[in-house]
């Protein structure tokens, strides 16, 4: 797949300008460039820095999906294999948007949902793989496009201060374009020029084409924490229902469900119509063979903290 950044609106319908830029190669020559974003003030921002490259395997199958999008983690040190946390598909044949999403590796979570131990997770660079499916030897995507989770802080101002940030220092979360540091998640590390850009593409240039991203660790990032990484806050929670936002630390999320944005990988055609997509949740486990978190009343089995409903867990 040849990449090219190009604006993006709120809609994946919105007309686009194409901005040429220089691609880094991520697996099998592929990468991924930015998306222009129409609302800045609630995208997060961030200079693009270097992701380890993780080396995912998909196994084959018989009859290729039409959309597929398989995440592996990596150990930032030691043993260096890539292991496949869970493999998300739509059928071959289906040709309806929004159809039907099935992953494995979910231990018991909805069938969208993601589960990687909490502390493999932590210490792991992720890579979420796309792989189209063709019909008659035609792709069925012209272009596949990530948007990566990411939040807004509960706390900005002008002297804002969390995890991911060097100790001692702060950060002005007043200033225009807003500094990549006063947002938390994947996307302000993933995508080139955040906020301009929440989202990256890559164009499918043959059949079977495949596309990679990849987020570092949270250990790497300094982030404390897997909401580094974990995007599994409840709907009722995003928009303040029942919760109490004291609860979290600094990098807290600030509430409303337009600050909270989820990963999703989109196939469109060459109108720029969609074709599929997948909306995906990431979660920590905190023990073996246990969904949800919020049934482990215990606090010393959690290690690090992600978004579910438990107190202790916040």
């Amino acid at each position: 797949m040849n990449e090219l950044r190009e604006p993006s609106g709120n809609s994946t319908l919105q007309a686009y300008f194409v901005l040429l830029v220089t691609a880094a190669i991520i697996a099998a020559a592929c990468s991924g460039k930015p998306e222009i974003t129409a609302s800045a003030s609630t995208s997060p921002v961030a200079s693009p820095s270097a992701s380890p490259t993780a080396t995912p395997t998909p196994t084959p199958t018989s009859t290729p999906p039409a959309f597929e999008v398989v995440i592996t983690s990596k150990y930032e040190s030691g043993d260096q294999t890539a292991t496949t946390e869970a493999d998300c598909k739509i059928a071959a044949g289906t040709a309806t948007y929004g159809a039907a999403v099935a992953c494995t590796n979910t231990l018991g979570a909805p069938t969208t949902s993601v589960a990687i131990p909490e502390g493999r997770l932590f210490f792991s660079a992720l890579t979420w793989t796309i792989n189209v499916g063709s019909v008659s030897g035609v792709p069925v995507c012209d272009r596949v496009i990530f948007r990566p989770y990411y939040y807004v802080p509960k706390t900005q101002g002008t002297a804002f201060s969390a995890p991911w940030i060097a100790a001692g220092t702060t950060v002005d979360c007043t200033k225009s374009p807003t500094p990549a540091n006063c947002f938390g998640g994947a996307a302000p590390v993933i995508i080139s020029g955040f906020p301009n850009y929440t989202s990256s593409y890559s164009k499918v240039t043959t059949d079977q084409a495949t596309a990679s991203w990849s987020l570092q660790s949270a250990n790497s990032r300094s982030y404390g924490s897997n909401r580094a990484s974990v995007n599994n806050l409840s709907a009722a929670e995003r928009i303040g229902v029942g919760f109490d936002f004291t609860l979290h630390a600094s990098d807290g999320f600030a509430g409303g469900a337009s600050n909270f944005k989820d990963y999703v990988f989109e196939c469109v055609d060459q109108w720029n119509q969609p074709v599929y997509s997948m909306t995906l949740i990431i979660t920590d486990q905190d023990i073996t063979g246990v969904y949800p978190n919020a049934s482990q009343s215990d606090s010393t089995i959690n290690q690090f903290t992600d978004w579910d409903s438990a107190a202790w867990d916040r």
